[in-house]
């Protein structure tokens, strides 16, 4: 019985662990506004050759990811050069897909397009904890 009382005082402890709760990643966002319920496929191929546009640069380091948010990101987080700070793996107002996608990256890493039913998201992976 003292040892099933010890691991039950020790649960808090363990969920701040990244095998046993959710981990937190600081990123940054490129995000193009073209929610998949309410446009039009002429709205969602513009606002995907954006966010190409966007992603070809910075691969090919023609422009940083930065400095590429706040041109044409339209998230709130563009005027930070697309920071979002730190969000929780677990937060569920985030898109699955996005936040899936931001857990495979590694640090200083920028995603593929990742679509949403917002939009599309470019993401950058800062740090991890």
């Amino acid at each position: 019985m003292k040892k099933i009382l010890l691991f039950l005082s020790l649960i808090p402890l363990l969920s701040s662990c990244a095998l046993f709760g959710s981990k937190e990643l600081y990123l940054g966002q490129i995000y193009i506004h073209c929610p998949t319920d309410s446009s039009t496929l002429v709205q969602r191929e513009v606002a995907y050759r954006k966010i190409n546009s966007a992603y070809q640069a910075i691969k090919v380091n023609a422009v940083s990811f930065e400095q590429s948010a706040v041109e044409m990101s339209e998230a709130p987080s563009a005027k930070q050069g697309g920071v979002m700070g730190w969000v929780s793996t677990d937060d569920e107002k985030m898109p699955p897909l996005f936040m899936h996608a931001a857990e495979q990256l590694s640090v200083d890493e920028v995603s593929e397009i990742v679509p949403s039913r917002f939009g599309y998201h470019l993401i950058k992976l800062y740090k991890k904890r």
